[in-house]
């Protein structure tokens, strides 16, 4: 009666065992080890080979340098151990600028990205860092921070937008135009030049100043200001 008993219930441990088995398979492997590369203090100036774009994207760090040109350059200045680990690329009208994945640069000299452009359209940052943007020329420019870098824009755009989703400020006072829409999560700050329009959204407490004389519409919630300068 017993060794009936048994091997009726060898297929139910048998069972467990391919459940257990199974579910340990589909046991997602541990996160990859982020690796901090620490500058080697030994700075070197690099030329990149970069076309065909009127946007950037910062997805790394360092401080950006813009200037409107007639020819597409981009120099990076920075240490020698830690330049191999950046890529720039050119794609669909965007540069992209990024470091290895995994990676964590820690930087003790300045990284400075120094680059010349026909046409400024967008400027995107995910990280910190500062930008500076000098002759810009549009019809209408974006700007995106996600984090806390901060802006410097001089120029004309007849058309601005502006989105910072944390700290980031801009100083866009110098870069003059008709229109301009301004979208802040967080603590972030934004100074404006706009002539005829000015549409504020606020979640948090953010401020925008605004020079010009723009009809104004507002949208916030939290401790958001609109000021006069």
């Amino acid at each position: 009666m017993k060794r009936s008993i048994f091997f009726q219930r060898r297929p139910m441990f048998a069972v467990a065992l391919i459940v257990l088995l199974a579910g340990g398979a589909c046991t997602p492997p541990p996160p990859a080890r982020i690796e901090t590369v620490t500058g080697s203090g030994n700075v070197i100036t690099e030329t990149r080979d970069v076309s065909g774009f009127s946007r950037i994207e910062m997805l790394s760090s360092g401080e950006i340098v813009v200037r409107v040109g007639d020819v597409e350059t981009l120099t990076i200045s920075g240490e020698d151990n830690l330049l191999p680990l950046i890529t720039t690329e050119a794609a669909s009208g965007w540069l992209v600028i990024r470091h290895e994945s995994h990676k964590s640069l820690s930087a003790t000299k300045p990284l400075v990205y120094t680059i010349t452009v026909p046409r400024l359209q967008e400027v995107k940052i995910s990280g910190g860092g500062p930008v500076t943007a000098t002759g810009i020329d549009e019809d209408s420019f974006t700007a995106t921070i996600s984090g806390a870098s901060n802006f410097t824009l001089s120029g004309t755009a007849q058309t601005q937008s502006y989105t910072i989703n944390g700290a980031g400020f801009v100083n866009a006072s110098a870069l003059i135009g008709a229109q301009a829409r301004v979208t802040i999560t967080g603590m972030g700050s934004v100074e404006v030049n706009a002539s005829d329009s000015l549409d504020v959204t606020i979640s948090g407490s953010g401020t925008v100043v605004y020079a010009g004389n723009p009809d104004i519409t507002r949208n916030i919630t939290g401790q958001g200001q609109v000021i006069a300068k």
